[in-house]
């Protein structure tokens, strides 16, 4: 059987996310433990009650979700005109300035001569 080695479990242990749990398990422990104090609560008998269980009032409260609305400033309008304005630009000049069929970059030239290279 697989034997858990101590400093492996110390390893990895600290970066466990428990808070949730631990608080769970010390919300629902005395309940539990009176659920169970005469022996006779069998195993259906604790699901049943932790399916009945809320966790309210157990966890802290999630935070509040803040909405953001868009504040526009000059900034981002004199961004947006300049952007647009661009962009009409470039696609109404003729020749098209970024037209892969228009420009040329480079030219490679083909000779029929075979040139060798010496390699002495």
């Amino acid at each position: 059987p697989f034997k858990i080695p101590p400093e492996w479990l110390s390893s990895w242990k600290p970066h466990l996310q428990l808070n949730t749990i631990l608080t769970l398990l010390h919300g629902l422990n005395n309940d539990i433990e009176e659920l169970t104090k005469n022996g006779e609560a069998t195993e259906d008998d604790l699901l049943n009650f932790l399916k009945d269980t809320t966790l309210v009032g157990l966890l802290p409260n999630p935070p509040t979700i803040v909405v953001k609305t868009f504040v526009s400033n000059p900034q981002i309008l004199t961004f947006t005109n300049v952007y647009i304005s661009g962009l009409i630009y470039v696609r109404q000049i003729d020749p098209p300035l970024f037209s892969g069929r228009k420009i040329k970059l480079f030219t490679i030239n083909f000779s029929d001569e075979g040139d060798e290279v010496d390699e002495g």
